[in-house]
């Protein structure tokens, strides 16, 4: 987890590039309702597994109401691929314009097993995957994977292969 100078130092980051356009500029209540988190993606290669680290926003509330263990297998998704699911957003912003405004930039995670659970583990394969189809993305540059997996994306597990 990101310490809030960190956090600032990110935002920042994102203003100065050009990114968050609907975020207030001066970064006010930002360390205070968002954190984030550095998740480790192993990524085989060549016969290889390296580790990547993907760093994901979220709500300080979220992260402190269950915080990961290293280890567990998690689902990230940006709150901007739930559309306008008012219910839930209005919960977490109580209709407060400056947490509605860092809201798009937030996303959820799921926690799908413990660390130390191997039949949980080995259910699931690592890597990011388009919401909508389930196709294998490339980490980097968000392409979809030449011969890459394709997962169902309601249970998030691996689809058979068509013979």
């Amino acid at each position: 987890m990101a310490t809030s100078k960190q956090t600032l130092q990110v935002f920042h980051w994102a203003r100065d590039h050009h990114f968050w356009h609907n975020v207030p500029a001066d970064a006010q209540g930002y360390p205070a309702f968002v954190t984030l988190l550095s998740l480790s993606i192993p990524v085989t290669k060549d016969g290889h597994t390296n580790r990547h680290s993907v760093t994901v926003a979220m709500t300080r509330e979220e992260y402190e109401s269950g915080p990961i263990l290293p280890g567990a297998v998690i689902r990230y998704a940006p709150h901007a691929f739930y559309g306008n699911n008012a219910a839930y957003r209005n919960a977490r912003t109580q209709h407060d314009p400056l947490k509605e405004s860092y809201w798009w930039t937030l996303g959820c995670i799921a926690q799908l097993c413990a660390p130390n659970d191997s039949q949980c583990l080995a259910r699931y394969s690592p890597g990011r995957f388009d919401w909508h189809s389930g196709a294998q993305l490339d980490l980097m540059s968000g392409t979809p994977t030449p011969n890459g997996i394709v997962i169902d994306t309601l249970t998030l597990l691996p689809k058979p292969r068509p013979r």
